[in-house]
């Protein structure tokens, strides 16, 4: 029986404009890959009245 714990607090997000990702790999205990992904998209420049 192997002894884990996993922690995972996400506090305080704001002002995102679509979506975000949160991406965790982890193997044996070790945290191989973590990002926090907000993609953002292309913005038309067009006057502004």
């Amino acid at each position: 029986m192997s002894n884990r714990t996993v922690n995972i607090n996400v506090h305080h997000v704001a002002r995102i404009e679509g979506h975000g990702n949160i991406v965790l790999n982890a193997t044996n205990g070790k945290i191989e890959k973590l990002q926090w992904q907000v993609p953002e998209a292309p913005r038309a420049a067009g006057p502004v009245d």
